[in-house]
């Protein structure tokens, strides 16, 4: 911190001794004037770190009358070493998605735009260090004015309902994995049995809780995809045969309704017994919700 004074038209600064010395006025005060009081010293202070000026000075009568000489005047600044404050960056609040990646927290964004960008950054590199893949950034209306930042820093646009944008960010170098821009999704599962009655199976990856357990090859139909090509695109790319028996006795399938109806139905039409589709409300072990599934009492 600069401290400075002004002393008869002389300017010191921080780092500088400077000196006055005496001067005569040119006119004398009369002798009744009431001699003036010394000037008091004073101190500028800072946030975190003091520096101080003392000004001295004194005032004698003079010699040839009842005017006043200024002896001699002096600033001594002292500036001790500042040290510069530890810099540590803020981040986003964010949760983990079940595929390696992460969900940032709508309602806890920087109001400002400077500390969002600045947090936006950091998290984003804390990230990468620590292998997350998707990032999806949804940003609510009444901060909208941080979407145009977002997108400068690589974001792209997902989709946006009413209230909301959903932007989506893919850290890895590789293309990119994270599903389209949601309209309808359709799923697909290929049943497989061989003559000796062995399914084809494939085992769950995903971190849920199915995760471990062996199920029927599935995934999403692609884009302008028919049911029945995706369904054997699914079933192409897995391999592993299960005797069937083995296959619906694994605890999860006797605990999960609906996916144990699934394979029922499966087998039903496997068997040429399956007579068609009837709606029927199923919770599944996945979400505990409520399903309809179509089916015929099997």
């Amino acid at each position: 911190m600069m401290a400075a004074a002004l002393l008869n038209g002389s300017r010191c600064s921080s780092g500088f001794r400077c000196q006055n010395f005496a001067k005569e006025p040119t006119t004398s005060l009369p002798k009744t004037r009431p001699f003036p009081m010394p000037l008091k010293a004073f101190s500028s202070k800072g946030s975190s770190t003091s520096t101080s000026a003392k000004l001295k000075s004194s005032l004698m009568p003079s010699l040839f009358g009842g005017g006043s000489v200024i002896k001699k005047k002096e600033i001594n600044v002292l500036s001790p070493d500042i040290t510069a404050p530890i810099f540590v960056p803020e981040f986003l609040d964010p949760f983990d998605d079940e595929y390696d990646g992460v969900i940032i927290n709508p309602e806890n964004l920087p109001s400002s735009a400077n500390a969002f960008v600045s947090a936006l950054r950091a998290s984003l590199s804390n990230w990468k260090l620590k292998g997350k893949k998707g990032v999806w950034l949804k940003i609510l209306s009444k901060q909208a004015d941080l979407v145009p930042i977002a997108i400068q820093e690589g974001f792209s646009y997902h989709h946006a309902e009413p209230g909301y944008v959903m932007l989506t960010y893919w850290i890895p170098v590789e293309p990119c994995m994270l599903p389209g821009s949601p309209s309808h999704q359709i799923g697909v599962g290929g049943f497989v049995m061989n003559d000796k009655r062995e399914v084809l199976v494939v085992k769950e990856k995903c971190p849920r809780s199915c995760s471990g357990m062996w199920k029927i090859p599935t995934g999403y139909v692609n884009k302008s995809e028919d049911l029945f090509s995706g369904a054997v695109r699914e079933v192409k790319e897995e391999t592993g045969w299960m005797p069937l028996e083995e296959f619906v006795k694994q605890p999860f399938y006797l605990e999960d309704d609906m996916s144990r109806k699934v394979i029922d139905i499966c087998i039903k039409a496997y068997d040429d017994s399956f007579n068609g589709f009837i709606a029927h409300e199923l919770a599944s072990k996945l979400d505990g919700k409520l399903s309809c599934l179509y089916h015929n009492d099997c």
